[in-house]
């Protein structure tokens, strides 16, 4: 079976009928909350958390509520139905659907059909070898071995490429060229992206592979990666607002544009970096934007239709390269049915898209602030609740009460097994509500870092709530109290 029968048959596992329906994106006021979709009053007026507790009415505050508690700044989503555009609202900060947002990891998938549209159009086989035509891959310092590497492996995480992401430059800065970048040269804020033989063919993911797959387009196009994507992804499928360009402060398309929030490395509070890896982090976006994207890349597969994706590219992309990645583009399998599944984070922005290629439904969630990842995950779980999409079950836990004496026991700090220093506390608050507190501050909700409610869920278990990952309490017959969290074992201290 080749790849692109095998994506065919897959997204058509449980094709269903779908009706869609059609709202014009609401100004603020009465007006058009009354003349809203139910699905987006559903939506904003009760989102739901990772995990709900048995017996127990769940907490569901609206989404500027959630914002509030997580610190989100801006928000922006977007839902379309069947390939139409069922609504759209901005949030916060954002002034309007129309505010652009980072796209970060989001962008490796519209980077590649631009790619594979360029390969289409200079004749260059996916599957064909790069090294005897590409210098970058005849340098030592990049391929020490001269394997031999193929734009489909760049493009879906398998070329055994290093440096996973990339960090970001000021706006004043000087930035360096994509070559620069890929040696690690010049003002590079990353090492020279490497190809590691021994990791070719296996999946690991790397921005730098992406990158010297910008890198080879520009070279084989003789353009720039903004503009190259522009001609080949943006203007064909209608993306009005996005860009792949380096927006500084004083650019007048920063006058609507929502500043990332929340990380150490940003300029400022409420400032931005810039991303010259655009085909791994660099495309500005909007939710509107992106789910029309999403939504020509599904129809090009599933009805064979070109809304500015030809449908020989959009096999191409969302056929398996390896495992469950197609071209810049996760999917599993969730009741039978594909969904598609990426997110993206650059230093103050936190993004995600779920699609259904069955039904032509798209949802895109963008977001600024600390935590923007958590309200993403609510949003999508309240969305695939609300539309009944096939996603993952919601988790239900049983609350169980802490004894005086497990309440003392827990209370105190845990040692790094690996470092021998203290690596978080536990302490005790009102209402026997007991919190883990991490010695390392949380520069990003990524980290596991900072503070964090545990409630008893089982036997020697404690769920932490806003992640709803298990920590096991472990004792030994000396009288020992360890917690394994995450894979480590922390030992407590004696009091």
């Amino acid at each position: 079976m080749t790849r692109s029968s095998f994506c065919i048959l897959a997204i058509a596992l449980a094709a269903l009928p779908s009706v869609a329906t059609w709202a014009q994106t609401p100004s603020e006021g009465e007006e058009a909350t009354i003349n809203q979709p139910p699905e987006q009053t559903a939506i904003e007026s009760a989102v739901i958390g990772i995990v709900s507790f048995q017996g127990e009415e769940a907490l569901r505050p609206t989404i500027k509520e959630r914002m509030d508690q997580l610190e989100v700044q801006s928000a922006s989503v977007a839902i379309y139905r069947d390939g139409e555009l069922h609504w759209a609202s901005a949030y916060g900060d954002a002034q309007n659907p129309d505010t652009l947002f980072q796209a970060a990891s989001l962008s490796k998938a519209v980077a590649s059909v631009g790619i594979v549209a360029l390969a289409r159009e200079v004749g260059m086989d996916l599957d064909a070898d790069l090294t005897p035509t590409f210098a970058v891959l005849q340098d030592s310092r990049v391929n020490p071995e001269g394997a031999s590497i193929t734009l489909r492996q760049l493009l879906s995480h398998s070329a055994g490429t290093t440096v996973s992401g990339f960090p970001g430059y000021d706006p004043d800065a000087d930035i360096p060229s994509t070559l620069d970048i890929a040696l690690g040269i010049s003002g590079a804020t990353t090492p020279t992206i490497q190809i590691d033989p021994s990791r070719i063919g296996q999946r690991r993911y790397s921005g730098g592979g992406f990158h010297l797959a910008q890198l080879w387009a520009e070279t084989v196009s003789g353009e720039t990666f903004a503009s190259l994507m522009k001609r080949l992804v943006l203007d064909p499928v209608g993306m009005r607002r996005s860009t792949f360009d380096l927006i500084t402060p004083g650019d007048e398309r920063a006058a609507n544009l929502a500043p990332g929030y929340g990380e150490e490395g940003l300029p400022a509070e409420g400032g931005w970096l810039l991303y010259p890896q655009g085909a791994a982090a660099g495309l500005w976006s909007t939710p509107t934007d992106y789910g029309l994207f999403m939504s020509a890349l599904i129809a090009s597969v599933t009805k064979e239709d070109d809304r500015g994706i030809h449908p020989d590219i959009g096999r191409e992309v969302l056929a398996p390269a390896i495992g469950f990645t197609g071209l810049g583009v996760g999917f599993q399998i969730r009741q039978a049915q594909v969904r598609l599944s990426n997110s993206g984070d650059n230093r103050g922005y936190w993004n995600h898209t779920m699609s259904f290629p069955a039904l032509g439904d798209v949802i895109v969630v963008m977001t600024t602030g600390p935590g923007g990842f958590i309200l993403m995950g609510d949003i999508n779980r309240t969305a695939a609740e609300t539309y009944n999409w096939p996603a993952l079950p919601l988790i239900i836990r049983e609350r169980m009460a802490l004894s005086a004496e497990e309440l003392k026991e827990l209370s105190g700090q845990y040692v790094d097994p690996a470092t021998g220093e203290p690596a978080f506390n536990i302490s005790v608050g009102q209402d026997a509500k007991i919190t883990l507190t991490t010695n390392q501050p949380a520069t990003s909700i990524w980290s596991y870092n900072g503070s964090f409610e545990l409630v008893k869920t089982a036997a020697n278990t404690l769920t932490n709530t806003r992640f709803a990952n298990e920590l096991i309490i472990q004792r030994t017959g000396d009288g020992t109290l360890s917690i394994m969290r995450r894979g480590s074992n922390y030992t407590k201290l004696a009091n």
